[in-house]
């Protein structure tokens, strides 16, 4: 996802940038960049928190907090590896126009599905 939003004026605590993966991925690590170029803000992105909820958008599969992420690329691990369709990136950080995203890859595996699920397309017929 590239150039995603961010809210306008001061005092945006809690406010988010959220991607939807099409389908619950087993997640292994992010790719954040904040705002690029030679402009004012790159500190926008300081002071957040990293969320992942399951398919129904509603329950949490894993947070993590994050300091800050430089001006550039910064690849973050998720060693829990949740299996989720939304990635949340929220403003903890109090700042007016938080979170101001560049860049936000999301990375990890599709998991097979089950084989009993499989098992009935499998068959052939006689």
């Amino acid at each position: 996802v590239n150039s995603i939003g961010h809210p306008i004026g001061p005092g945006n605590d809690g406010y988010y940038a959220q991607i939807d993966l099409g389908l619950e991925v087993m997640i292994d690590r992010i790719e954040i960049t904040g705002r690029l170029g030679s402009d004012c803000c790159n500190d926008r992105l300081q002071n957040c928190t990293l969320k992942f909820f399951a398919a129904d958008g509603v329950t949490e599969v894993h947070s993590m907090f994050h300091a800050g992420i430089p001006k550039a690329t910064e690849s973050i691990s998720i060693p829990a590896n949740p299996l989720a369709q939304f990635a949340r990136v929220i403003n903890d950080s109090q700042a007016a126009y938080g979170p101001q995203i560049g860049e936000l890859g999301v990375f990890g595996t599709i998991p097979e599905p089950s084989c009993l699920l499989l098992g009935g397309f499998l068959r052939r017929r006689r």
